[in-house]
């Protein structure tokens, strides 16, 4: 049986996640602008990550996209398979968004991602314009850069 994604051809809206970062990854994302990266295994191309730097830092840092197609393979920092596909940065985060923030958020707080301290791949699409907001407002030289993915446009 052949699956067909019908995102591709109806122009459906793109996901956004948070994607954690353990601080043995960090390298990675401190070296490359594109690389593979463990992703949900419903990650689709053009969805967007907001890379979360775990502890000791806790935060949102940097935004990428992935831009290729996931498949399943050994995974490098634990035992065992993942998902992962490639992404490529969009932008960092001069001023980054820390899970304090979230936590001190209005209605990010009472999100099931908060509650869960921002572990495993989470799916934050529908709070996406409260991010979105946030993020802006921290860094607004990231406005230009970030206009097509602002939530009134996905």
């Amino acid at each position: 049986i052949e699956i067909i994604e019908l995102k591709r051809y109806f122009g459906v809206g793109l996901k956004v996640w948070i994607q954690p970062a353990i601080k043995s990854q960090w390298f990675h994302l401190d070296n490359n602008d594109k690389m593979n990266w463990a992703v949900s295994k419903r990650a689709t191309p053009g969805d967007l990550l907001l890379i979360y730097r775990c502890l000791p830092e806790k935060s949102i840092s940097e935004i990428f996209k992935l831009v290729g197609e996931i498949g399943s393979g050994k995974a490098g920092w634990r035992e065992g398979n993942c998902y992962s596909g490639r992404i490529e940065r969009l932008c960092n985060l001069e001023s980054p968004i820390f899970l304090d923030d979230l936590r001190n958020h209005k209605v990010l707080k009472t999100s099931s991602f908060v509650r869960r301290n921002l572990q495993g791949n989470l799916l934050v699409s529908e709070y996406w314009p409260y991010l979105y907001e946030m993020i802006i407002s921290r860094n607004p030289t990231k406005k230009r850069l970030l206009k097509s993915y602002s939530p009134e446009l996905i």
